[in-house]
């Protein structure tokens, strides 16, 4: 062991191992410190990206039980309008069926034409 400690003793010799270490180490830590970097904003343009493709799945998906909704209250008014009943219990039963899956409940309003002062009347049909 006394042998090796005598290496270091030389001043060209010191020197020779200090730039080996600074030649060695500067790099990688250079190395290191740009790839935590770089990593971490890949990570984060990654996490995103799925927080994006999840937001816009989920409004498609609003979107669509919107329109769903609207179809069905679209069928609902023709069916009223072409029965001229004002009775939302006489609705066919699958009618009631896709209405109790799509709404809490169902009110007709049914404004005057001629005095919009006095108060309309309502029918409301609850589904649950």
């Amino acid at each position: 062991m006394g042998q090796n400690l005598k290496f270091f003793t030389s001043k060209l010799a010191r020197r020779f191992f200090g730039m080996f270490v600074i030649g060695a180490l500067i790099p990688t830590i250079a190395l290191a410190v740009i790839s935590y970097y770089r990593v971490t904003q890949q990570l984060n343009d990654q996490a995103l990206n799925r927080l994006r493709q999840s937001t816009k799945a989920h409004a498609l998906s609003i979107y669509e039980r919107l329109l769903l909704a609207d179809y069905q209250l679209q069928n609902v008014q023709s069916i009223l309008f072409n029965s001229k009943s004002t009775i939302l219990t006489t609705l066919p039963s699958n009618i009631t069926d896709q209405n109790t899956k799509l709404f809490n409940s169902l009110a007709l309003l049914r404004l005057p034409l001629c005095r919009p002062t006095s108060p309309t009347k309502t029918q409301s049909f609850s589904t649950r």
